[in-house]
């Protein structure tokens, strides 16, 4: 998945209703990622690795996704088979290994936490079989619970175009808990859309399209979505909808470097806060309104090696090298954190995920053995 295509569409869910209220009722939203007060120390300790379960697949989809603070549920979620999905929820103890059936040709895409702390995962095909239209595209989404059972009947809308794609996808924030996730779709004839997955009180799927659209045929229609710096965000508080910055093409294009990626964004009640790697370990920091567009408290501005920074994330990443899987962090500048972690023994092809539930990162891999793949877990935490 290009998960950084769409550049990242940033959900900003019920954060003026947050910023609404009084301050002595006012709660902090959900830590949802790593940290410097919380991953930054120089060691980190992993437990020993857990058997999840096994896949017969020859290229195996894993997803992992945690329910923040104060639940701390974290779900893996890989293909099981060709058909099936396998789920297991991961914590001080291991939930039961459950299956969910899919139709032939289907491919987990998707998986992120939703409300009541359940999940939603997503699944496309290439070409669906099954009675649906033989020969176009297909998707299904289906909510989860914390123990990886379906909460109701999948969602599967009749297939109406060829070559669908997700190109990106990020969880959506209310102003306690995740409450669904923005999926960009991307079809070879109808063009490219972003539509919001959520599960109702009764756990079934509900979608809500937005206006934020590409017209087909194209060959890449998500990239007219991307055009000239566009930025896709999410706002509202009783009902959500999309505002592209990018629409107004003043703003963001001359402000960051063509060649500058996006490394993080945050948002602050109306405000969103970007942060764009460059070259030399510098930082161009934006704060733009999410009512207008424009630019907040003086950014852009370009922080140097020796600035302060306004934020502190963390940027895990899990590479098998030298015989072991090694966890390794880097923080806003690109610049190393801490050692590396060994987590395991690891040769060959390896797959991996992680996620943060607020007090821990759960890493997840696969390795293949013999025929099968072999999915393992280890927990992470460092000492302040």
């Amino acid at each position: 998945m290009r998960a950084w295509h769409l550049g990242t569409i940033v959900a900003l869910l019920g954060a003026a209703a947050a910023n609404a209220q009084p301050a002595d009722t006012r709660t902090t939203p959900p830590l949802v990622e790593p940290d410097l007060a919380r991953f930054g120390a120089a060691t980190c300790t992993a437990t020993a690795p857990r058997e999840l379960g096994r896949s017969s697949v020859r290229n195996l989809r894993l997803h992992v996704a945690s329910q923040p603070s104060p639940r701390h549920t974290t779900l893996a979620v890989w293909l099981h088979g060709p058909h099936a999905v396998a789920s297991r929820s991961v914590g001080s103890d291991l939930g039961p290994l459950r299956e969910v059936a899919l139709d032939e040709g289907m491919n987990l895409s998707v998986l992120a936490p939703a409300s009541e702390g359940r999940f939603l995962a997503i699944s496309v095909g290439a070409l669906c079989r099954g009675g649906r239209t033989r020969g176009f595209s297909c998707l299904r989404a289906v909510g989860l619970r914390a123990d990886g059972s379906p909460t109701a009947a999948p969602y599967e809308p009749t297939p109406d175009s060829q070559q669908l794609e997700i190109v990106a996808s990020t969880p959506l924030r209310a102003a306690r808990s995740p409450s669904g996730v923005a999926v960009a779709l991307a079809t070879r004839w109808t063009g490219a859309a972003i539509s919001l997955f959520r599960l109702d009180a009764e756990g079934r799927v509900a979608i809500e399209e937005h206006p934020i659209r590409t017209e087909g045929p194209s060959e890449n229609p998500i990239e007219l979505l991307t055009a000239d710096g566009e930025q896709v965000v999410a706002l509202g508080v009783d009902r959500s909808f999309v505002l592209a910055l990018g629409h107004r093409r003043h703003a963001l294009p001359p402000a960051v470097p063509q060649s500058a990626r996006l490394r993080w964004a945050r948002a602050h009640g109306e405000e969103l806060e970007l942060f764009y790697g460059l070259p030399r370990g510098r930082v161009r920091w934006l704060r733009v309104s999410g009512v207008d567009g424009r630019f907040v408290g003086g950014t852009p501005t370009t922080l140097t090696p020796t600035d302060a920074l306004p934020a502190t994330p963390v940027f895990p990443a899990l590479e098998a090298r030298r015989g072991s899987l090694r966890l390794t962090r880097t923080d806003l500048r690109g610049a190393t954190v801490g050692d590396p972690l060994v987590l395991a023994p690891a040769s060959g092809r390896v797959v991996t995920g992680w996620s943060w539930d607020g007090a821990a990162l759960h890493a997840v891999w696969g390795t293949h053995v013999g025929g099968e793949w072999v999915i393992s877990e280890s927990r992470v935490t460092c000492a302040p």
